[in-house]
């Protein structure tokens, strides 16, 4: 639970936040940003060092199949403890016009509850493997 922190100066997320934290807030930061001009991996980073909780990260594509986007590591994720989701644009861009027209006393007053149940229908792990042919540790791998 936290309550949710956009940043239209750095709306993607891909540069260092000013100071996300609110002295007078009990709830930790959610932090939503757009989609683009830098990796999942480097947005999701930058709302960690910031003091985010959780990335969202709103996609920039009208009517896109968000059950077939994967949000992969750029290498570089080792050590990100916080979760992040994608979600489409329709409601991404609500949520932004809301809090562009909404009174500083409103957003104080909302906090937003984000959930991640993991169902276990078994007792069987599947998996993917991916792997790139100009990868070398990956071709050792195979």
């Amino acid at each position: 639970m936290g309550r949710l922190y956009f940043d239209p100066s750095n709306e993607y997320g891909c540069n260092k936040f000013d100071s996300i934290m609110d002295e007078d807030s009990q709830d930790p930061p959610i932090v939503i940003v757009r989609r683009g001009q830098c990796s999942f991996t480097k947005k999701v980073r930058e709302i960690e060092h910031a003091g985010g909780k959780l990335g969202i990260i709103v996609d920039e594509v009208d009517n896109e199949q968000m059950d077939q986007i994967i949000m992969v590591d750029d290498g570089t994720g080792n050590g990100i403890r916080i979760p992040s989701i994608m979600i489409d644009k329709t409601e991404g861009e609500a949520i932004l016009d809301f809090m562009d027209d909404a009174s500083e006393a409103i957003l104080d007053s909302i906090s937003v509850v984000a959930t991640f149940d993991i169902d276990k229908p078994s007792d069987h792990v599947n998996y993917d493997m991916w792997v790139s042919s100009s990868n070398e540790r990956g071709l050792d791998f195979v």
